[in-house]
């Protein structure tokens, strides 16, 4: 197509952004006319790089004031109307604007190519680096066998604009390197990744003309409950107190989800593992096996609300256990002994709650008015029996 006349030489930054946009919208209207007609009426106002050294802008003329710039995606939209006018999609427009930034920049200066290892892998995990997964987020916490391991391990990302891809590099046994599996918010990103991995030499673990029996990681640091879901190496073995990973089976099959290194959870108080299927909570989140919960645990009546056995409240009347919020709601303390009744077994006076037995131990009744008081209140007076204090002085 490049319609219309070249301002500049063949290799001047404004001549190869030019051809470059007026042969992709080539390649995607050869025979419209009108998109012709229309590209050759693009105003480009001499785009280049920025001279501040800005990247992923381009820089142009304006008409009475010096040059400005916009982000790539935004200059084709925003001066060449190629939304409008030649009808190109989002995605359209972002395959250009990365052609463009990759004739004006090395991946390097993009930095949207970058290789990490050590703390950094968890915090891409932490950061959904290539989307979320199980092992990202509040799970990330479970990788960390990469970041204790970094001569072993290391990631490969790319970010490109609001995209982002992720796998993990594993150096085998035999020093070769191992692409891992591919997350990605962009499937375009998919061939980026591979590309640059066969550049590098290393191994994709989607090739399967390759033996995989030697894939193979031995002598690692590990620590049970950061153990990630391994996509490829998912045998474990441990010798000498440090772990193998391998493409092969091993004792231990690592894809579990919760950072441990054998299937289920530990229990919190006799640490045997417990199915997921098996497992029992406390309000906390904490896990135990059936048998420790029982023995340190139980079920409200009242609300369902799983309380330690230490904090049970009993309730004398009704021979039962409740939490403490049951007994405070619905259950009636006396102020005497503390022990907890339903309303119809207390004795409420001068706006004291008492049980029947403690009602009866501290209060009486004065022998000559025959009001209730308390009995430390009542005096004996020349053996006619209690009496208060009013009837006392008659």
């Amino acid at each position: 197509m490049n319609i219309g006349i070249k301002l500049l030489n063949l290799a001047s930054n404004c001549t190869r952004i030019r051809n470059c946009i007026e042969d992709y919208v080539a390649s995607i209207y050869p025979f419209d006319l009108h998109i012709g007609w229309f590209m050759g009426g693009i105003n480009y106002q001499y785009p280049d790089k920025p001279d501040d050294g800005s990247i992923g802008f381009i820089a142009f003329n304006v008409q009475g004031k010096s040059r400005l710039k916009l982000k790539t995606a935004r200059y084709l939209t925003r001066k060449c109307e190629l939304n409008g006018g030649a009808s190109l999609n989002d995605e359209q427009i972002r395959i250009l604007s990365e052609k463009i930034n990759s004739l004006l920049w090395t991946a390097e200066e993009l930095n949207d190519i970058e290789l990490i290892r050590g703390p950094d892998i968890t915090q891409a995990y932490n950061d959904e680096i290539g989307g979320s997964s199980c092992m990202t987020g509040y799970n990330s916490s479970y990788t960390k066998l990469y970041e204790i391991n970094p001569t072993r391990f290391e990631m490969l990302i790319i970010c490109r604009g609001n995209d982002s891809a992720r796998a993990i590099i594993h150096k085998l046994d035999n020093s070769q390197k191992l692409l891992g599996v591919i997350y990605t918010t962009a499937e375009h990103l998919l061939d980026e990744m591979e590309k640059y991995a066969i550049g590098q030499n290393w191994i994709l673990c989607t090739d399967n003309s390759q033996d995989k029996t030697v894939w193979i990681m031995s002598g690692l640091y590990f620590y049970d409950g950061e153990i990630p879901y391994m996509d490829v190496l998912t045998g474990g073995e441990i010798y000498d107190n440090l772990l193998t990973v391998s493409y092969n089976p091993g004792s231990f099959e690592l894809c579990n989800q919760n950072g441990d290194l054998e299937d289920g959870h530990p229990c919190e108080n006799c640490g045997d593992r417990v199915h997921e299927d098996n497992v029992y909570n406390d309000n906390d989140g904490n896990v135990y096996c059936e048998y420790c919960f029982n023995e340190s645990f139980f079920q409200c009546p009242g609300c369902d609300a799983v309380t330690h056995n230490n904090d049970t409240v009993h309730i004398q009347d009704k021979e039962i256990y409740v939490c403490q919020y049951c007994a405070d709601k619905h259950y009636y303390k006396c102020e005497t002994c503390g022990d907890y009744y339903e309303l119809d077994n207390v004795q409420i006076f001068n706006d004291s709650t008492y049980c029947e037995s403690c009602f009866d131990e501290i209060t009486d009744y004065c022998e000559n008015c025959s009001e209730l008081f308390y009995t430390e209140d009542l005096t004996s007076v020349n053996d006619n029996g209690l009496l208060c204090a009013d009837c006392a002085t008659v």
